[in-house]
């Protein structure tokens, strides 16, 4: 019993800090005004961050894989520094340097472009016996859950999500942010960002 608890203790020694380095890891978006690509209107600060590197995308999507889908995932963060609250509905649009203007895909629209998985001929079924279904990389929480999803902004306060693109970045390319209006019914104009 002893040799138990002391190889527990141990076990719990090398784990503790394994976590606690994961949770240092973990993603956490700043406010808007720290990032490079950003626009100001008034007291509203939105920021765009592009995800593009396997390491940027494995911390905030785990193990999706957004690359091997030619999928950019883009962080919008905004802030709120006016006296009223800002709603959002919003639309947002990838701007190519030649400008053509693609929609951002919806969250809940991502887990299907890896595609269905079909059997290719007889030889592949092998029934009676049930086979394992290899699992959808892009179907991980963090796509949905970490999507833009907020429609009202409280004044002081900054939100963020992320917007998908079916797009491979390119240089001089541009993120369209519309469909922002403060409480009492004015619109702000949009938002056109250029990509660091």
């Amino acid at each position: 019993m002893k040799n138990v608890c002391s190889a527990l203790v141990a076990l719990l020694a090398i784990i503790s800090p394994a976590s606690a380095l994961d949770k240092e890891k973990a993603f956490k978006a700043g406010r808007a005004e720290t990032y490079p690509a950003k626009s100001e209107q008034g007291k509203v600060v939105v920021a765009v961050v592009p995800f593009t590197t396997a390491e940027e995308i494995r911390q905030a999507f785990g193990k999706a894989d957004m690359q091997k889908h030619n999928i950019l995932p883009v962080l919008v963060v905004i802030d709120n520094n006016g006296s009223k609250a800002l709603r959002v509905n919003l639309q947002s649009a990838y701007i190519t340097a030649a400008g053509k203007h693609l929609d951002s895909t919806p969250a809940d629209e991502i887990v299907y472009l890896n595609g269905v998985k079909r059997p290719k001929g007889p030889e592949e079924i092998r029934l009676p016996i049930p086979t394992r279904k290899a699992k959808n990389k892009l179907e991980a929480w963090e796509v949905t859950g970490r999507a833009f999803a907020v429609k009202m902004i409280p004044p002081g306060e900054s939100v963020s999500g992320f917007v998908y693109f079916q797009v491979s970045r390119e240089p001089g390319a541009k993120i369209y942010l519309n469909g922002f209006s403060e409480a009492g019914g004015k619109d702000l104009f949009y938002f056109e960002i250029p990509l660091p």
